[in-house]
């Protein structure tokens, strides 16, 4: 076998070598003699492999063996850099793409942010009254927050992307975070209710602003897909204990929507995905947010799925290791 060795690969005989005389392949092809030199990269890896055989039993000199190793060399090096171009192009266009989410997305709530700061500037000059300026001064929060969702989703996306995630890793009230949570939610969605079914306290290790990321976006699709009107948004978390094991802590996310085709569960979690329903509807959206969820809650050694509600919407939850018990 050559692929996965860096010896070449010779036969001046085959009828006649006991290694190969019963090789179907040599018969179906009438090879007796055969010389392959495996296309080795820079880092020991093979791309593939240059051979040559004859239908003649044929000697194979040292010279020969030295020629179909340089053109190897030279064959493996080219391939090799046609690899790392298409990796530069890849990067390239990824680095666009990037660039062009940023600009399109960002727009959006830094001209709703500046256009309700303007109002407010007007309505204060104007004497207006203290509580029509505390609604006004609410949107303009609203707004912030979601430029800020948004800025933290591309910059994640952007380490996710070059391989760069790192996690500050700490143990925390995963309870006490859902609440902040759900607060911003209401402020942001305020048309949306929600509901939080959890114990007081479920302490976890992990980097909580990256999971509160996660789980801000999967609040923020089901206030985008499940109309005010549809039902509550639910927020459950709970606590398995395997034995000889240590916790699983599960939270899930429940809406009232329209849901997702079965078809579509498994793609959604797949960079820049959006539904058909989605693209049908001009819902906006970038497709990256579950995609970022769920790379972020892989790193975490954890597991994110996404099913139908019962009775109708879409369940997106995941499972994290809880912190291992104190040893005395």
């Amino acid at each position: 076998m050559v692929n996965g060795a860096v010896a070449p690969l010779l036969i001046t005989h085959a009828s006649e070598d006991p290694r190969f005389r019963d090789h179907p392949g040599l018969h179906i092809y009438g090879i007796e003699s055969y010389i392959a030199v495996p296309l080795t990269r820079r880092d020991g890896t093979t791309i593939g492999t240059l051979c040559a055989l004859d239908p003649q039993p044929t000697a194979i000199p040292e010279a020969t063996l030295i020629e179909f190793r340089l053109l190897a060399d030279l064959l493996a090096f080219e391939l090799a850099a046609q690899e790392e171009e298409q990796q530069r192009e890849d990067a390239l266009r990824l680095l666009e793409d990037f660039i062009a989410i940023a600009a399109h997305d960002l727009r959006q709530p830094l001209t709703a942010l500046y256009g309700r700061a303007q109002l407010l500037t007007r309505r204060a000059r104007r004497g207006v009254a203290a509580s029509e300026l505390l609604a006004s001064a609410e949107l303009v929060e609203a707004d912030a927050r979601r430029a800020i969702v948004l800025s933290d989703d591309l910059l994640n996306l952007a380490r996710i992307e070059t391989g760069q995630m790192e996690l500050t890793s700490q143990r925390f009230n995963l309870v006490e975070l859902v609440e902040r949570l759900i607060d911003d939610a209401e402020t942001i969605h305020r048309y949306h209710a929600f509901q939080v079914d959890a114990p007081l306290q479920v302490l976890i290790d992990g980097d909580e602003g990256k999971l509160a990321q996660v789980i801000r976006n999967i609040l923020g699709n089901a206030a985008k897909y499940a109309p005010p009107t549809a039902g509550r948004i639910h927020l459950k978390i709970s606590v398995a204990t395997p034995d000889a094991a240590p916790p699983l802590v599960m939270l899930q996310i429940q809406d009232c929507g329209p849901g997702v085709p079965t078809d579509e569960l498994q793609a959604i979690f797949q960079r820049r995905y959006r539904t058909a329903a989605a693209q049908a509807n001009q819902i906006g959206g970038t497709g990256w947010g579950l995609h970022i969820a769920e790379q972020t809650i892989v790193a975490h050694a954890g597991r994110i799925w996404a099913e139908p509600t019962p009775g109708g919407g879409l369940t997106v939850g995941f499972v994290l290791p809880g912190p291992a018990p104190a040893t005395a």
